[in-house]
């Protein structure tokens, strides 16, 4: 254990960050002097100057808003941050981006929903409260006009581009939050379907869609491989890689910022930036060296349920996939296609698996269930979400050419048809999910005894024993 820590220098240095992180938070102490403060705002009607963070996203009865309080002055410099749930009206003129509001409610702390502490998950997003307003006791003061360069208006014109093509409904809100992330016109339906499919990673843009998008890029850059000898000259190679950068960042701005798709963003930058000075990049020092960077600049981060989930995934498939690979069984086959297409399977299955197992213990624990169909979900989701945000690209990108975007729309819109399709299916078979609560207790005993297999397959055979009492004493917890 010793000798690997001291050849992962990152995860070192990580892990006491992480401690001070939670040690800080479970004493109630500012994690960050810029992050967004919790206030205790008054128990009673008040009146609220408002400037709206976020575009609205429907409920089913209300609009909701992210908005930050700047009168009354509660804080110097960084305001507090409520939600404001506004009731529908069919005379409603809706805020947009960065407004003023004038607002006479009463904030609130949220409810506890079920066994989840809604209002602490909340403050560690850095909401305050909530409030619900009628049409009658809210207006808009000041109508920002100066917002087209903030990353989520460019976010939510690229939605409107979609919507003027004729695509609607579900494929409308699946195909946004796929390709970019906005998920404000997702339906309940799909976004259950999805859930209880084992597909919500798919609509979150994360590391999955940032390195998909990679992926073509260096293909594109390498004209899909014959290119590659460039690499070898130095002033070319950093070129490339800057050109790289650029382009995931600009896919960061155009998708909203949102912090799943920084992290994946800082991640394979800090994997081109070693390619630049031709550095052999070790995985887990480079996951180690991303979480790092943006804990130091969003330490809240790191009680987010997205921030776990992500870096347990990509954890699971550096770690846990390629001894999954080969225990994976496969038919065996003298062709190059069926080669090819072997190893492809091989691979999918393989990597949803280390990723189910690696996030498995987070999603009992955050959500009580877990996708008992995930396998078959993950090989016909993930390669329907490569054609279609490859086909949303080239429909982007040839979109100021007339008619040729609204005729290109057809496929990733077709192709999003299926895919909800797929996910409703998998969610109807019996048995697709299994509910259970999972303790923070029973959550540290699933981590260790996926650790102690992992040990026992890499180091020893005696760590066999630690995992079994981990899941002993799982299950003496569960039944208690």
């Amino acid at each position: 254990m010793y000798k690997w820590l001291g050849t992962h220098p990152m995860v070192v240095i990580l892990l006491p960050l992480i401690l001070l992180l939670v040690v800080l938070d479970s004493l109630q102490i500012p994690i960050h002097p810029y992050h967004k403060p919790i206030v205790a705002l008054p128990d009673s009607v008040q009146t609220y100057q408002l400037v709206t963070q976020t575009y609205p996203s429907e409920h089913k009865k209300t609009w909701r808003v992210e908005a930050s309080i700047i009168s009354p002055q509660y804080h110097p410099t960084h305001p507090p941050h409520v939600y404001l749930y506004i009731h529908k009206d069919s005379s409603l003129v809706l805020p947009s981006l960065q407004d003023t509001l004038i607002v006479h409610t009463r904030f609130q702390s949220a409810d506890t929903i079920g066994t989840f502490d809604y209002n602490k998950y909340l403050q560690h997003q850095g909401i305050c409260a909530i409030g619900f307003v009628d049409s009658q006791h809210w207006f808009i003061h000041n109508a920002c006009t100066s917002n087209r360069w903030h990353p989520k208006a460019w976010q939510y014109q690229l939605h409107q581009y979609l919507q003027s093509l004729g695509i609607q409904g579900a494929e409308l809100g699946t195909l946004s939050a796929l390709t970019l992330g906005y998920k404000e016109d997702l339906e309940p339906d799909i976004q259950r379907s999805f859930s209880a499919a084992g597909a919500t990673h798919v609509l979150a843009v994360s590391g999955l869609h940032t390195g998909i998008l990679y992926t073509i890029i260096i293909m594109f850059l390498t004209g899909m491989g014959r290119w590659r000898p460039l690499y070898e000259e130095k002033w070319k190679r950093r070129v490339l890689s800057l050109c790289v950068i650029i382009c995931l960042v600009l896919y960061a701005l155009l998708t909203g910022a949102t912090p799943s798709v920084i992290r994946s963003v800082i991640m394979l930058s800090l994997v081109e930036i070693g390619g630049m000075f031709y550095r052999k990049t070790n995985s887990i020092n480079t996951l180690a060296a991303a979480a790092w960077i943006i804990l130091v600049l969003f330490p809240a981060d790191l009680f987010s349920v997205s921030f776990q989930l992500s870096f347990a995934a990509v954890w699971g498939i550096l770690v846990l996939e390629p001894y999954l690979r080969n225990i994976v069984p496969m038919p065996k086959t003298q062709t190059k296609i069926g080669y090819n297409v072997k190893s492809y399977l091989q691979g999918l299955i393989s990597v949803s698996l280390a990723a189910q197992i690696s996030t498995l213990p987070i999603a009992l624990y955050y959500f009580g269930q877990m996708s008992n169909y995930f396998l078959l979900t993950n090989l016909i989701v993930i390669p329907l979400g490569w054609l279609i945000i490859v086909g949303a690209i080239i429909m982007l990108l040839l979109s100021p050419f007339g008619s040729i975007g609204v005729w290109l729309s057809y496929v990733p819109e077709t192709l999003t048809h299926c895919m909800n399709q797929a996910t409703l299916c998998i969610e109807s078979l019996p048995y697709s999910t299994t509910h259970l609560e999972c303790s923070f207790l029973m959550l540290c005993l699933l981590y260790g005894a996926i650790l102690a297999a992992y040990l026992s397959k890499r180091h020893h055979i005696r760590w066999l024993g630690v995992m079994i009492i981990c899941l002993i004493s799982f299950c003496i917890s569960y039944l208690l």
